[in-house]
C-alpha cells in the first residue's frame, strides 16, 4: 500500500527467488534458496537477497560484486549474481 501511495518501486527479492527456483542447481536438496519453503537459506538465499538489494539501492552491476559467503560454491554464487542483475524492480500502479 505504501509503495502504491508514494509511487515507490518494490525491491524484487521474491521475483529473484522464483527465478532461482526455476534452475536445477537451486533445488531444495542441492543448493536450497529457502530453509522451509518460505524463509531464505542462511547462505545462498540471503546472499541472493543481498545482491538484489545492492543492485536496487546502488544501481551498480551485481555481477561485479566480489564478496561471496564462506563455504559457498563460486559458480553457484555467479549464477545468483546473474539472477540479481537481471531481476528488475517493479512499480506498483
Amino acid at each position: 500500500e505504501m509503495c502504491e501511495k508514494y509511487g515507490l518501486d518494490i525491491i524484487p527479492n521474491g521475483d529473484a527467488v522464483e527465478e532461482a527456483r526455476k534452475l536445477p542447481e537451486f533445488d531444495e536438496k542441492t543448493h536450497p534458496i529457502t530453509r522451509d519453503g518460505f524463509h531464505l537459506s542462511l547462505d545462498y538465499g540471503r546472499y541472493l537477497a543481498g545482491l538484489v538489494m545492492f543492485k536496487f539501492f546502488t544501481g551498480k552491476d551485481a555481477t561485479k560484486v566480489s564478496y561471496e559467503p564462506e563455504d559457498t560454491d563460486h559458480d553457484i554464487c555467479n549464477k545468483l549474481k546473474e539472477i540479481a542483475e537481471k531481476t528488475k524492480a517493479r512499480r506498483v500502479l
